[in-house]
């Protein structure tokens, strides 16, 4: 795929993202419309995103170790005539469209196919995270500019820049400390096998250690700066136990813990299952990011319901990052038979298919949309529930077709 193809295919889907942020009838971060703030109904809520912003900037130990994104957009507002909302929206904006352009060409040094490239970067910006990135309860802020970071820093290690690669992640871990956890997969990935052998592994370990050290110079100077002392920290690390009771205090908590990771999980799974299990040739070609891909996901998920809440869906989002650039190999021509017109058409004149596939989506239609609901969220204005009714009929969709129809295999 060529380098404009991306830039043009970033940009699109960066700014149908931010046409979903602020649509009128929707209540995001950027458009956010309450008692208290935007009470003009404005498309953009100054008052609260300067709120967001001097909250960050406040230093409070939980923002004071992630000063990166705050820092580019207050430099931004106060170097032009932007004020810190309208700031706040071109900066991550703008590095939304950034993380498309590294992403595309990660896929394009991985994959070396157009096509595969293209569908690398729909299924990133059309992940359920990504597309309510400033919706509440996700409420992202650092994650534009952490993930940026992630993606130049794999496609600098797969280009074996190193230093470029130190460079690029050690920010990364600035911008948010969770790109910490990618760590052992990266190196898995570099040195498939789990045996340490310095003669052949020194540059990668010494990369690794040297990324962990700078970023443990990093929070020692931002704690002396801040004054921050380690009591302080002992504090906001305690303080975070009190998600378990959040994730898991009662039915209703464990029902949308469960429901965040399947919104984030479900069509991932889906994919890489019947990928598993119809192509498993091709699949196992690319055997060391899912082994990478295991590893995050075995680090970040306890941390994520024992130390966050997980209506915060994007923390889990990050493991897949070893999956993004390969992802668009698995969304191939035999995956996507049963989604075109000859195979659907054969659906609807079976009629017992058809009436199989209508009941499904009848259920699916009872349970997303009328009978669960984001319990966690107070701004019932949003997309949440559509979203997770297509993506559950979109997989049964698929599942049942591929269970009664036998694509036709293409290399």
């Amino acid at each position: 795929m060529k380098l404009r193809e991306i830039i043009v295919h970033s940009i699109l889907l960066s700014l149908l993202l931010l046409v979903i942020h602020i649509l009128p009838f929707n209540n995001s971060m950027i458009n956010l419309k309450t008692d208290d703030y935007n009470i003009e109904k404005s498309w953009l809520s100054s008052d609260y995103l300067k709120y967001v912003v001097h909250l960050h900037e406040s230093g409070d130990p939980t923002f004071a170790k992630r000063p990166l994104t705050t820092k580019l957009i207050l430099a931004v507002s106060e170097n032009s005539n932007f004020t810190v909302a309208e700031s706040f929206v071109l900066t991550q904006w703008l590095l939304l469209v950034l993380c498309g352009i590294a992403l595309g060409l990660l896929s394009n040094l991985w994959l070396q196919n157009r096509s595969k490239t293209r569908a690398s970067l729909l299924m990133f910006y059309l992940s359920f995270s990504v597309v309510f990135l400033f919706f509440e309860p996700i409420y992202s802020y650092d994650e534009p500019l952490q993930y940026l970071l992630i993606f130049l820093a794999m496609l600098f290690f797969m280009q074996n820049k190193l230093l470029l690669f130190i460079l690029s992640f050690a920010l990364a871990c600035v911008a948010r400390e969770s790109s910490l956890f990618l760590l052992p997969g990266l190196f898995f990935i570099k040195h498939p096998g789990f045996k340490i052998q310095l003669t052949t592994q020194w540059k990668t370990l010494l990369s690794i250690t040297l990324i962990v050290v700078l970023y443990f110079i990093f929070r020692v100077y931002q704690s002396q700066a801040l004054g921050l002392n380690s009591n302080a920290e002992k504090q906001d690390f305690l303080a975070r136990f009190v998600a378990l009771k959040t994730n898991f205090g009662g039915f209703a908590p464990i029902q949308n813990t469960i429901m965040s990771m399947l919104v984030v999980m479900l069509p991932w799974a889906y994919l890489l299952w019947w990928n598993y299990k119809n192509q498993r040739e091709k699949f196992m070609k690319s055997r060391s990011a899912f082994v990478a891909f295991g590893i995050a996901m075995l680090i970040n998920t306890p941390i994520v319901l024992l130390l966050t809440n997980a209506r915060e869906v994007r923390l889990f989002f990050l493991p897949f990052f070893f999956l993004l650039p390969i992802i668009g190999a698995f969304l191939n021509k035999d995956f996507l038979h049963y989604f075109t017109k000859e195979a659907l058409r054969q659906c609807i004149r079976n009629k017992k298919h058809l009436l199989i596939l209508l009941v499904l989506t009848v259920l699916n239609f009872v349970f997303t949309m009328l009978t669960f609901r984001f319990e966690y969220t107070t701004q019932k204005v949003n997309f949440f529930n559509e979203y997770l009714f297509l993506m559950v009929n979109l997989v049964l969709l698929h599942w049942y077709l591929s269970r009664k129809h036998q694509p036709t295999h293409h290399n």
